[in-house]
């Protein structure tokens, strides 16, 4: 799948969770959008591991010619978001303020840089509640002026292409969401 190149376009700022599936969205936006890639992830437990996802995310980067921003790997201040959650079960309500965090960052980001649209991977996963991921994206939409592109990705055999493409780009594969407590 190849990113289509147009300048006259509009900016679209993705969230990307992991290279997995930021590279098939990534390639479904750029029909309509020039992409930029946002890569914020405190979330991901330990600092190694959010910097071997952050790596193959760069690889995107490259590969498709997009701009990429990413914040600074703040694990502290996540736990303290998401204090009081820590025994929540995935998919629970832990996951839903992980989603808010970097949703926020997202937009922040998007008002930083002056881009109008916003979009994250998160949908991309089985593993991910879109309700919850949608919920946030409409509210963060109402509360800034900002347009949320709404899709659930995993749709249409989204999570298959992800995979797929990941595969032939031999991304690394993490087993786990990202959070020490997912591990479990």
């Amino acid at each position: 799948m190849a990113i289509i190149m147009q300048k006259s376009r509009k900016k679209i700022i993705l969230h990307v969770c992991c290279a997995t599936c930021g590279a098939y969205v990534s390639t479904l936006l750029s029909k309509d959008y020039e992409v930029v890639l946002y890569y914020s992830n405190s979330n991901i437990y330990s600092e190694e591991e959010f910097i071997r996802r952050k790596n193959d995310v760069e690889k995107i980067a490259r590969n498709y010619t997009l701009e990429m921003y990413e914040d600074k790997y703040n694990h502290k201040a996540w736990l303290e978001f998401i204090k009081g959650l820590e025994t929540e079960p995935e998919k629970g309500k832990r996951c839903l303020k992980c989603y808010e965090y970097r949703m926020k960052n997202l937009v922040n980001k998007a008002i930083d840089l002056g881009i109008d649209n916003f979009a994250t991977t998160l949908s991309v996963s089985p593993h991910k509640i879109y309700k919850y991921i949608k919920s946030i994206g409409q509210r963060l939409e109402k509360e800034t002026g900002l347009k949320y592109y709404d899709q659930d990705f995993k749709k249409q055999d989204g999570y298959k292409k992800s995979n797929d493409l990941s595969r032939e780009m031999n991304f690394y594969r993490q087993n786990y969401c990202g959070c020490e407590f997912s591990k479990r």
